[in-house]
């Protein structure tokens, strides 16, 4: 199986789910599961947010050396889930690439605290600690929750 993740740069959100569905598998002896990241707008690979690296490693996950991708339809085409953080990433994705629909999951739908009304991850980027450990808390407990399902 191969999961990818999408945000708007990968740089926060995209990044810290991929590590830390990485690390939780790992953790499983899990490794059927390919799992990547990339973002819908080209950030020439620039390296992960320091607030979101510091924030996984101080709470174990690896945060290290990571390089952002800009998403591309073999990418899409790869993957068997696509998963986003935001409702508007969904749509975007729709519009470029053909798409199966059914291949593209919001990240918080798989939380045990999912609310249809509340139902993206909004950008932490450039925001409070308190925003910034608020979006991992969502995409750390819609990992647990995709875990069950993979």
């Amino acid at each position: 199986m191969k999961i990818l993740f999408v945000c708007t740069a990968n740089i926060s959100r995209s990044f810290m789910a991929e590590r830390i569905l990485k690390s939780r598998l790992k953790k499983k002896n899990r490794f059927d599961v390919e799992v990547s990241s990339a973002a819908l707008y080209d950030m020439k690979e620039s390296a992960g947010d320091p607030a979101a690296v510091k924030i996984l490693e101080e709470n174990g996950f690896d945060g290290s050396g990571h390089q952002s991708s800009l998403l591309l339809e073999e990418m899409i085409d790869g993957a068997d889930k696509v998963i986003v953080m935001e409702e508007s990433h969904r749509k975007h994705i729709l519009e470029i690439f053909p798409v199966r629909e059914n291949k593209i999951y919001l990240m918080k739908s798989f939380s045990p605290f999912f609310d249809n009304m509340n139902a993206d991850i909004k950008d932490c980027h450039g925001k409070s600690s308190y925003h910034l450990r608020l979006c991992f808390a969502e995409i750390y407990d819609s990992i647990e929750g995709l875990m069950k399902c993979i």
